[in-house]
């Protein structure tokens, strides 16, 4: 059985022909039942072919549901599997078991992409998504795929003379994702899926230098695009309830990247669109607490279409009605900004002396791994700490301080928080956050 996936209909109809000349008994397999509409036409496709439909998703279900010959979502008003949270890969993960039969002899073919994908979709790594992570990076480790091998010798987690970096979720997270995602932001996705595929090492290789080269390209983008949109958002003033920005020159491909930086920045929920022709494509994201689904929900009938999760979603609109939509998504979110807490205080596990801060206590941090989404390093609360010395690094986003409390004289390092730091001269802190953190 070969299991067809794709959205272009010419391009799996060729493909559905090719195998029926080859008498290979085919299905067709996609993903995604936000988009309602192409959806529906594909269904219909599969079934003028005489060929069943299984549709996988992990989003949110609309009330009606695609007709297929199933639809494979742990989110269905009906569904009675007990964990709801799989990425979109790890959906598909449980529909192989179910079809191989065989749980060990997936795990071994493909542990390390299932891991991959929900550690890069930012799922919580609790649950069954923590034994698939923890599985994964394990098999990562020794991963024989070559074009995974190739990828992590560009990005630096294999060293010359095959000396390999500890592999952990922030690998997966900051070093190999972003790689293989910007393929499909830049340019195609394809290049990831062939990386993956591959067999030659030479072939693998170059398209693993290839993918590093885009990943430098989308990180300028982002950049080019995000101090683009802090100049609209000054428009805003400071009464703003949410923000919602649009540029005809900004890529589609990550515009969602930018406003997971905005609503983190400014605490309120963000959607960037990028004009295509007279419609606007955009991606939202939202605080704890703010349902975006709600607000798109509350606006639907200003959309063209809009699917995601209660945090991100994806919506498109109609040139004309962006201003429409603007006005009542804001005032939908500011009624409900009067009830959520916009900036939630930072919890810390435990308080914890500088003598125990050491290598062992390190070591036995590990045994919590993976970290992740609801599953974080562990932060530590050190009270009555005098910042002593402070010295800027990395154009000032990750200044290292110097901790004075005698009889000890600690070394950290703040991430990310330029802004606040800057303002903090020799003075006395009552208490400073401890967080362990891996860099690679």
């Amino acid at each position: 059985m070969i299991v067809l996936a794709g959205r272009n209909l010419a391009k799996m109809e060729a493909a559905k022909a090719e195998l029926d000349e080859l008498g290979v008994e085919s299905h067709l397999c996609k993903t995604d039942i936000a988009d309602r509409a192409q959806v529906q036409a594909l269904a219909a496709f599969a079934a003028s072919l005489g060929v069943d439909m299984i549709i996988t998703d992990h989003h949110s279900c609309r009330p009606v549901l695609p007709q297929a010959a199933a639809v494979v979502n742990p989110h269905r008003p009906d569904s009675a599997y007990p964990f709801r949270q799989l990425a979109g890969v790890g959906v598909v993960f449980k529909l192989l078991c179910a079809l191989e039969g065989d749980t060990e002899a997936v795990c071994r073919r493909f542990a390390d992409l299932v891991a991959i994908g929900t550690i890069a979709d930012v799922m919580p790594l609790t649950d069954e998504n923590r034994l698939i992570a923890s599985v994964g990076l394990e098999r990562l480790r020794r991963t024989e795929n070559v074009g995974l091998r190739a990828l992590m010798t560009h990005a630096g987690v294999i060293r010359p003379g095959g000396v390999q970096k500890r592999i952990t979720s922030s690998t997966v997270g900051y070093v190999l994702a972003p790689r293989m995602n910007a393929a499909g932001r830049i340019a195609s996705a394809s290049r990831a899926v062939e990386l993956l595929l591959c067999r030659d090492e030479r072939q693998a290789d170059a398209i693993a230098a290839e993918l590093c080269e885009v990943n430098k390209i989308r990180q300028q983008t982002e950049q080019a695009i995000y101090e683009q949109a802090e100049e609209q958002i000054r428009l805003y003033g400071k009464d703003a309830s949410a923000y919602v920005l649009a540029d005809d020159g900004w890529h589609q491909g990550v515009i969602g990247v930018v406003a997971s930086k905005i609503t983190e920045k400014y605490s309120l929920p963000s959607i960037l669109f990028s004009f295509d022709g007279d419609v606007a494509k955009g991606s939202g994201r939202s605080i704890k607490g703010l349902s975006l689904m709600d607000a798109l929900a509350h606006c639907s009938d200003l959309l063209i279409e809009y699917g995601g999760h209660e945090l991100a979603a994806g919506l498109s609109v109609e040139r004309g009605k962006l201003d429409a939509f603007r006005r009542r998504f804001c005032e939908y979110v500011g009624e409900r900004l009067r009830t959520v807490e916009r900036t939630p205080p930072i919890e810390a596990d435990c308080c914890a002396h500088f003598d125990e801060l050491d290598l062992r206590t390190a070591e036995e941090l590990r045994l919590l791994e993976p970290f992740g989404l609801q599953n974080p390093v562990p932060t530590f609360l050190l009270e009555e700490v005098t910042l002593a010395e402070m010295i800027p690094l990395s154009d000032g986003r990750h200044p290292p301080a110097r901790d004075r409390r005698p009889p000890y004289r600690q070394r950290g390092l703040f991430r990310d928080v330029a802004e606040r730091i800057s303002r903090v001269r020799r003075r006395k802190m009552r208490s400073a956050l401890h967080a362990g953190r891996e860099r690679i």
